[in-house]
Order: structure tokens, then sequence, then C-alpha cells
């Protein structure tokens, strides 16, 4: 019961931490990858950051970022207290401490994907319509359930569920494969880009999946005819708009994630 409390505690201060670090680059990757197919508004990553910032200040960047807070919280606590379970559950038949990783990782991220869509989707919202009036975290969340009902809050989740399954499962398994050489710092840093370039594309075709109804977009398509139409329109490359900025935050900000949450960990221990 007292591991449970401590991987809740750590994974929560921990994911908070490495949000508020990441959060503007992941305002500039959600931008990218829910513009507009035949009209890009950017040119890429570097155009997007100026243009938000000339038009909205740092402020803009971090708009919304209460809710990503919360789920970063809630992500990496659920990500790290069901790791542990499923460590434990899996410990005796699995010898190999990097494949248990990758197995007890991809568990992990399946479970916490369902927490996590109904955040994110409140979040891309707010982040593609942040000059709005109305791009807030309760008006967001009462249009999106007077539209879509409860159900609609994870709409998108077979982009979250397919990312966060397969990125954490490369997360926990790059983390625990380098740790004992390399140290916690850039274990982590490593896991976090590997995590990031594992599943991109599902992520791209989430983010628009979430965001097309906000910014007057067909909402009809499903998961593989919104990655269709991406591919159809800007190629393989389409699916990998934000993946550089991504991969520049991933680095520190999962290198802090880590680094603080086996801090605190030794400190409730």
């Amino acid at each position: 019961m007292q591991d449970g409390v401590n991987e809740i505690v750590s994974g929560s201060i921990a994911g908070g931490v490495g949000k508020i670090f990441e959060y503007p680059f992941d305002t500039v990757k959600v931008r990218l990858q829910s513009q507009s197919l035949s009209e890009p508004q950017y040119k890429g990553a570097w155009d997007c950051l100026i243009k938000g910032l000339s038009s909205e200040g740092i402020r803009g960047l971090y708009k919304g970022v209460s809710t990503p807070i919360v789920a970063a919280a809630a992500e990496n606590a659920t990500l790290f207290l069901t790791y542990s379970v499923f460590d434990k559950q899996f410990n005796a038949s699995i010898s190999n401490q990097t494949f248990r990783a990758l197995v007890c990782g991809s568990l992990s991220g399946l479970a916490a994907s369902f927490v996590l869509t109904p955040i994110e989707l409140v979040k891309c919202q707010i982040q593609v319509d942040a000059l709005s009036p109305k791009a807030r975290v309760w008006p967001v969340i009462r249009h999106n359930f007077k539209m879509y009902g409860l159900s609609g809050f994870w709409r998108g989740h077979l982009g979250t569920a397919l990312r966060e399954a397969g990125g954490s499962a490369a997360w926990f398994g790059t983390y625990y494969a380098l740790r004992d050489d390399f140290g916690p710092l850039l274990a982590g840093a490593a896991a976090g880009i590997g995590y990031n370039l594992s599943l991109f594309p599902a992520d791209s075709i989430k983010s628009r999946i979430q965001t097309r109804a906000s910014l007057g977009n067909d909402n009809s398509l499903s998961f593989l005819q919104t990655g269709k139409q991406i591919i159809d329109q800007q190629g393989i490359k389409g699916l990998y708009r934000g993946s550089l900025v991504t991969c520049l935050r991933a680095g520190p900000s999962n290198a802090v994630i880590f680094s603080v949450h086996e801090q605190v960990r030794k400190y409730l221990i």
C-alpha cells in the first residue's frame, strides 16, 4: 500500500514539474499538427514559435497549462503506479529487466491512455484556439459535453492508446536499459526521445481528430481516414510535423521527470 502511495506522489510531482518545462514546446507541436493541410499557417516550428510570441506573448504559449499539469500529474502517477504493479506481477516470469520494462511499460501506457485522452482533448482545443475568449478549461469542457456527451471526451482515444502503449514501452525500456550505466538524467533524456519517436504519427492523427471541430474542419473521419488524409495531402512527412520540436524538449523534460521521480521516491522511503 505504501509503495503505491509513494509512486502516486513521486509520479505526480515529477509529471507536474516536467510539464511546466515542456509546455511551450507542446503548444508549438499541437499547432503544427492541427493546422490546415492544404494551406498551412506555419512554415515550421520556429515560424510557429515566433508568430505565437508576437501575437500572444509568452503567456499565450502557456494557454491552458493548468489542464496539462493536472494531466501530467495524473498520467505519470498512473504510469509509475501501474508499472510498479505490473513489474511485481511479471518479476518471476520475465527475468530480463529491459524486456520486462518493455512489457510493463506498454501495459501501463495503455492504462494511462484512458486517463489522458479527455485531458489532452481539452488541452489541444485550448492550444489551437488560444486567441478566443472561449478558450478556457470550463467553457471547452461544457461545449464538448453539450455537443458530444460524456463519450465525446474520448475522441482520438485510439491514437492516444497507440502512442501511450508503444511510447511507454520505449520510455521505460530505454530508461531501465541505460539507467545503471548512465544515470537517471541521461537515461531519462534518451527515454523521452524514444517515447516520442516511437509512435509520433499516432499522436499527429490524434491531435487532428481532437481539434478539427474547433477549427471548422470535417469531424466525421475515422482514425485511419484521418491518417490517409494527411498522407494524401502532405506525404509521410505530414505525420511527423512537430516531431523535431517535440524531441528537442523531450530530452531535458524527461531527464527532469525521471530524476525528480527518483529523488522524491527516495525521500518518501
